[in-house]
């Protein structure tokens, strides 16, 4: 429908016709429908301002900072996951020294137990250099493992190597 006023249905509306404002009668319908009001856009900072020039500015640094944001936090996402993935598939079977046991004997028995089960890939036993060097920061340079307790390790990888040794 045409334009009303608000206050008075009766009182002719202005609209607007290519050549300047003009009174449409309340009955006059398709008058009011072909001259409609045309739209004036306008911005909330004018664009040939200042602000306008800075609000651009500050719009595209952070735009800018979400991006690299968002990049970081796929990275560490994606890093994270690999991690976990590679956490997943490797344990360690620790084997405490017992008196009166070999404890090589024990090792390679727990070797042949694990290389046997399902789902493992890999089984190799940690050296005593290498327990040496990851006891170090606890208990200094130069340990001799034969003067303490200390347990040997296995170290295990495959797909399901947790869930295949639990079972």
């Amino acid at each position: 429908g045409g334009c009303k006023s608000m206050t008075n249905p009766h009182q002719p509306v202005k609209t607007h016709s290519g050549k300047g404002w003009e009174a449409t009668k309340p009955g006059d319908e398709s008058t009011a429908e072909r001259r409609r009001i045309p739209r004036v856009s306008s911005s909330l900072v004018p664009r040939e301002s200042i602000a306008g020039d800075a609000l651009t500015l500050v719009i595209s640094i952070m735009t800018f900072l979400v991006c690299i944001t968002f990049g970081a936090v796929t990275l560490v996402k994606d890093t994270a996951s690999s991690w976990q993935n590679d956490i997943a598939r490797e344990i360690t079977i620790q084997i405490r020294p017992l008196d009166g046991v070999d404890m090589n004997e024990m090792l390679q028995a727990a070797k042949s137990i694990a290389e046997n089960s399902a789902g493992i890939l890999s089984v190799s036993i940690i050296d005593e250099e290498t327990t040496a060097r990851l006891l170090e920061p606890w208990l200094g340079k130069g340990l001799n493992l034969k003067d303490l307790p200390v347990p040997r390790l296995l170290s295990i990888t495959g797909w399901m190597a947790a869930r295949a040794l639990i079972s």
